[in-house]
């Protein structure tokens, strides 16, 4: 998928697939063996929508890495996208495809959510009125 070649999905997969197309190819999606076949322009349309939402959180991210942002708000929001036993990761395997130093601030944030996981805390306490 990051080198925007042709690639074979399982057509279990085949819903998910046309969810994500912005248009479908001309002649439809290709079915053969259990499996359809995207091609150049189908993958690069995905990898692209990926891309724009990897963006779109990484710019949120930054925010809280250079503590313009709450970070802990930002890790209550979105903390569900990294859940290590759920196999949640970022699109771990897909970032560090095109650059492992692509998304620091999710990387990061990937890193703070596995370390929260593996020893819970309190977090911030509420606000107390005197």
């Amino acid at each position: 998928m990051a080198n925007e070649k042709p690639i074979k999905v399982g057509i279990d997969k085949k819903n998910l697939v046309l969810g994500c197309l912005s248009r479908l190819p001309e002649g439809g999606i290709k079915e053969a063996n259990a499996e359809i076949s995207l091609g150049v322009r189908e993958v690069a349309d995905i990898r692209w929508q990926l891309v724009r939402y990897l963006n779109l959180l990484e710019s949120i991210f930054v925010a809280g890495r250079h503590n313009v942002a709450d970070m802990d708000i930002l890790i209550e929001q979105f903390g569900y996208l990294v859940s290590p036993r759920e196999g949640h990761h970022l699109l771990k395997k897909f970032r560090e495809a095109i650059g492992a130093d692509s998304y620091p601030a999710l990387s990061e944030l990937e890193k703070i959510l596995e370390e929260r996981r593996s020893k819970p805390g309190a977090g911030k306490g509420p606000i107390i009125k005197t």
